[in-house]
């Protein structure tokens, strides 16, 4: 994996990828997130959270990066962000299938 990443990032720096760096970034972040190193995660989810339009697909890999953030803030007792995060998110039909979220709302 982080061959991989690696790969990507160098790709990035070069202008050769198309999402630039927030494929990378999300990437580590989600790797660090399995860790359990949610203030690495949120270092690297949160700058790129806001070109997630580059990521491409269908909204699922965007909401899969702001539940892992989401659910990282919580990780690391920062419920003020999940909270924020919360009230900026979009409405949508499923809600938010992360374990804690509903005890911030």
């Amino acid at each position: 994996m982080e061959t991989r990443l690696w790969e990507m990032a160098t790709m990035a720096d070069q202008g050769r990828l198309a999402s630039g760096p927030v494929v990378p970034a999300v990437s580590h972040g989600f790797t660090t997130f399995l860790r359990d190193d949610f203030t690495a995660a949120i270092a690297t989810i949160e700058p790129v959270l806001a070109q997630h339009e580059r990521i491409g697909g269908s909204c699922a890999q965007r909401d899969l990066a702001e539940f892992i953030l989401l659910k990282a803030y919580l990780g690391a007792g920062r419920p003020d962000n999940s909270r924020r995060m919360l009230a900026q998110r979009r409405p949508g039909p499923c809600g938010v299938p992360v374990a804690g979220v509903s005890a911030l709302l």
